[in-house]
């Protein structure tokens, strides 16, 4: 699946250059993210008054929905390179009121190598398989992360944040502090990148603890200590029966040692 996620990755990226582009600049960056549609069981953009972009993963498509959430046109990015998708993609906001010309392609962040980035195309044949799974994975989790997010204080939306492709909420335990100093508790999940290759679920304490502090022998996590400090379920620990029910006690139990760790 590693093939897919970077295909995914690259194509996402078209979805947070339109709210560069178009949308309200917020400090967070958060105009540039993505929501999952559970329904539709796609990304999309926040949204404009014209509408919003959406990315189908398991068709590498773009889709523009318009203000009622109906969809309208689209093209797919088989067997397209970036500067062509840059040209369809500047049509189809023509089509629908904006102006093609503030489509900002430069991104502030490097995307991981891949062919796609020097002028390669997307393959959707060959990633068929790798993009479903990839859909199903991220479908899975934003649903237990939007539990999470209804069931804590102070936790943000659900959101899927274009730099690292990770769809995560931020626990804020210190609301009227600056975000750098406040305390906070990130629960995501990763499908994949240069620390783990495989999906993995994460809930990170901040400001890091230190690591002589973190509870020994957990059961339905591990601790990631080397880069950063998280507690983690990678793709590896996860049972092939009742997954949902299995992450769903990981990240309770997980969440509860980081509330912890940060009193």
């Amino acid at each position: 699946m590693i093939e897919a996620k970077l295909q995914a990755h690259y194509a996402a990226q078209w979805v947070a250059r339109y709210g560069r582009s178009y949308l309200m600049p917020q400090k967070d960056d958060s105009h540039t993210a993505m929501l999952w549609n559970r329904s539709a069981k796609m990304f999309l953009s926040l949204s404009s008054k014209q509408g919003a972009l959406a990315f189908d993963i398991p068709t590498l498509t773009l889709f523009w929905l318009d203000p009622r959430g109906s969809m309208g046109t689209g093209f797919s990015l088989d067997g397209k390179t970036d500067k062509e998708v840059e040209g369809l993609l500047r049509a189809m906001l023509g089509e629908v009121g904006l102006s093609p010309m503030t489509l900002k392609t430069d991104l502030p962040y490097e995307m991981p190598g891949h062919d796609i980035g020097t002028g390669g195309a997307y393959d959707l044949k060959a990633n068929e398989k790798g993009l479903k799974s990839l859909a199903d994975i991220l479908h899975q989790a934003s649903g237990i992360l939007e539990e999470v997010q209804k069931r804590e204080k102070g936790a943000s939306q659900v959101r899927c944040w274009p730099h690292h492709f990770d769809i995560a909420t931020l626990i804020t335990l210190d609301e009227e502090k600056d975000p750098e100093q406040a305390r906070s508790i990130g629960v995501g999940l990763s499908p994949g990148d240069q620390t783990y290759k495989d999906p993995y679920y994460y809930i990170t304490p901040w400001p890091y603890p230190d690591p002589s502090s973190l509870l020994a022998d957990p059961e339905l996590f591990d601790w990631h200590t080397e880069g950063f400090i998280a507690a983690v379920i990678p793709q590896s620990m996860w049972p092939e029966d009742n997954l949902e029910n299995f992450l769903k006690s990981g990240l309770i139990e997980a969440l509860s040692a980081c509330q912890v760790l940060l009193k």
